[in-house]
């Protein structure tokens, strides 16, 4: 496991895939095969995945029973693992794990869609781990493109996902909130805090990209297929 400090401008220069949990995610994954990918939350329980990711992470899992168990068995292969903890800490502690320093509550302006995506730790909490983790820690790691696929911020969702899909992990965890869809509060929280961050990303010189087709990033942003993004339809670099 690497310090902290390690990873910044590790990357400097080349692009990221951040990848969310929605299901527009599996026509697109197979493609991001040979890329540097970080993989967000459950991604990884999908059945199929043709691919191992570069890199994980995960926003404080122990708020939910079972889960810090579950994120650490599926991720066990994967070298570079990232958890964002207002605390600092893992409880219980685990090893190969880096900790991610989030602002305290009452410690930052607020919201991300207010502080802003900060370019070092502690990082602003965004509502979701694509843009807690990946977005800013991608930047921090000197990542000058990033790109956001299956960030759909609907009431698809790998958790509910229909039983006869057979490339989804179906009902992964129980987690009402997932199952209930995203509140309308929330998702707006999360629209304002992609767009601060598009623009402070911009005036420092990276471009966050989105690539998911449906929902409500792209109703408010529009996308970007992976195929134009990789300009070699959708095979993996060599």
């Amino acid at each position: 496991m690497h310090p902290l400090e390690w990873y910044k401008g590790r990357w400097s220069g080349q692009r990221l895939f951040v990848t969310a949990n929605g299901p527009s995610l599996v026509d697109d994954y197979y493609k991001l095969a040979g890329h540097q990918v970080m993989a967000c939350n459950f991604v990884l329980a999908w059945k199929d995945l043709p691919f191992l990711p570069s890199m994980y992470s995960c926003t404080e899992p122990w708020d939910h029973e079972g889960q810090w168990e579950f994120v650490d068995r599926i991720s066990q292969d994967i070298e570079h693992r990232f958890v964002l903890s207002a605390s600092g800490t893992m409880r219980p502690p685990r090893k190969n794990w880096v900790v991610l320093p989030k602002i305290q509550p009452g410690g930052g302006v607020g919201q991300m869609d207010q502080e802003g995506c900060r370019p070092d730790p502690p990082f602003s909490t965004a509502s979701t781990t694509p843009l807690n983790i990946g977005v800013q820690f991608g930047a921090y790691m000197g990542f000058t493109e990033i790109f956001v696929v299956g960030m759909e911020l609907s009431d698809g969702h790998v958790y509910d996902a229909p039983p006869e899909s057979d490339r989804l992990a179906y009902q992964v965890m129980e987690k009402p909130a997932a199952k209930n869809g995203w509140p309308a509060g929330r998702k707006q929280h999360i629209i304002n805090c992609y767009r601060r961050a598009k623009d402070d990303l911009k005036l420092r010189g990276v471009n966050l990209v989105n690539c998911t087709p449906v929902g409500a990033i792209a109703d408010n942003f529009g996308y970007t297929p992976v195929d134009d993004v990789l300009g070699n339809a959708g095979k993996a670099a060599s």
